[in-house]
């Protein structure tokens, strides 16, 4: 690699012209959608089935906002061993796009973050970062780093394995305090996307923003104060998938239904249906907003939530501590609990009997202790 490293704010004169993309995810439409409240959202979150270039999408978009309106970006990663090799994949995805140019990264401030370089012809120059979430505490010793970074990337903000770190939404908003300041500034605007497949309606930022309360099967965008979401399917990627020979080998797979529709994979939303309680164990009680809910063990395995409730059981619960007394047990305290729902949620084995006891039931699995 030849050139110096150089950091600053230049507007390189480098215009490329973008590729038909008909079959492929564009940012267009979600750009241009407002939240709920009027406004451009801060952040922007896209999920759908596989394929069809969502992330690809994003990518390239970061890429020419740097090269013609000097947007830094940032890369966020969960664990420090994705640091220095996030870059050489994220180009290999795009390189095409952009002849004659290369993007690299340099592990910086003793391993801590990695810093993105991008050379052309013309110049070689800092255009962005990596960040890992699990070393939030450390990025906040040198935030003024990256202060001169506008747009952040988190891909596969849902995981396949549920491999998220320890309290992820709480460091990914010290991420944004920590950036999100500089320039004599008290916050900063900072661009957010959010792009994965669609794993869990529980992933913990659909639980943060509420997505997991809202959600409808078929839906296309939701708006929220302060971000916008779309849901993205490909019909050309899910016709080209169902005529392969693999795919329909692996038809009566859920991983299948995950790849070509939207369909979460660990989840079932069509979780609705009244039961019969004959024979079924009462396991504990749930308390919200002044309200009691029965958590049943129907004799067929299933979880079941229910207005039918028995308040004054041993084991009596509160979601929020607005409704936590002496008589009752925090849910963010009984961690192994609430571990022991999650697993039977995400392996179909829930029922509701209500919309409001399907909401009550996505806090309650929600809680991370």
């Amino acid at each position: 690699m030849t050139g110096q490293h150089k950091r600053g704010t230049v507007v390189p004169l480098f215009l490329l012209e973008r590729g038909s993309m008909e079959k492929h995810y564009r940012l267009d439409n979600i750009l241009k959608t407002k939240d709920l409240d009027g406004n451009t959202p801060d952040i922007f979150i896209i999920t759908g089935s596989k394929g069809g270039g969502k992330s690809f999408a994003v990518k390239e978009y970061l890429i020419n906002q740097f090269l013609h309106k000097s947007k830094k970006f940032i890369c966020l990663v969960r664990k420090k061993d994705e640091l220095n090799s996030y870059i050489p994949a994220f180009w290999a995805d795009v390189k095409n796009k952009f002849p004659n140019t290369e993007l690299y990264s340099v592990s910086s401030g003793s391993g801590k973050f990695a810093e993105v370089f991008i050379k052309t012809e013309a110049f070689e120059i800092s255009c962005g970062y990596v960040i890992a979430l699990s070393m939030v505490d450390k990025v906040k010793r040198i935030s003024t780093f990256f202060n001169d970074a506008d747009n952040i990337f988190l891909d596969e903000f849902q995981s396949e394995t549920g491999d998220y770190c320890a309290d992820e939404i709480t460091k990914f908003f010290a991420i944004n305090d920590a950036v999100g300041r500089g320039f004599e500034q008290l916050t900063r605007k900072l661009t957010y996307f959010l792009v994965s497949n669609m794993v869990s309606l529980l992933n913990p930022y659909f639980v943060a923003l509420g997505i997991h309360k809202r959600w409808q099967s078929g839906i296309h965008f939701m708006r929220g104060h302060g971000w916008v979401m779309e849901v993205y399917r490909n019909k050309y990627v899910a016709e080209e998938k169902q005529q392969s020979g693999f795919y329909r080998a692996f038809s009566d797979a859920s991983y299948f239904n995950y790849s070509i529709d939207n369909i979460f994979l660990l989840d079932n939303v069509q979780f609705i249906a009244k039961q019969n309680l004959a024979g079924a164990r009462y396991l504990m009680t749930i308390k919200h907003n002044g309200i009691f809910y029965g958590l049943w063990m129907l004799q067929n395995g299933r979880y079941y939530i229910s207005l039918k409730a028995d308040r004054n059981f041993h084991r009596l619960f509160a979601i929020s501590t607005k409704d936590h007394d002496e008589n009752t047990c925090l849910t963010g305290a009984i961690s192994a609990q609430v571990s022991m729902c999650r697993k039977q949620f995400n392996a179909g084995n829930f029922r509701f009997e209500s919309q409001e006891c399907k909401n009550i039931g996505m806090d309650f699995l929600g809680i991370r202790a």
